[in-house]
């Protein structure tokens, strides 16, 4: 799971709502991307408590452990999560306009 959410956010091509806000506090804060991503990923897994959903093992240890592990692929494969720039469907669209329309 770790590595698939390495690879998507790697792209640059747009994130999910969770995997966005990680990448946006992890560029605009001091804190590595696997302190973010495992205190948003633990924020969620007490609201989903509160909400009335059960916490397994599973849960947990995956809460704990897919933020060090996307961080560990990112280092693994030399890339920084603060220099990856996310394009937008618009910016998408103008580029193949212009490749196509060459």
């Amino acid at each position: 799971f770790s590595y698939g959410c390495y690879l998507y956010i790697s792209t640059g091509l747009g994130c999910g709502p969770r995997d966005g806000l990680m990448v946006i506090l992890t560029k605009k804060s001091k804190y590595p991307l696997w302190k973010v991503k495992t205190s948003i990923e633990f924020i969620v897994l007490i609201l989903g408590y509160f909400l009335g959903g059960t916490i397994g093992f599973g849960t947990i240890i995956s809460s704990l452990a897919v933020g060090p592990l996307i961080q560990y692929f990112f280092k693994l494969n030399n890339k920084d999560i603060k220099k990856i720039e996310h394009r937008s469907l618009a910016t998408e669209i103008n580029f193949l306009k212009k490749r196509i329309l060459k």
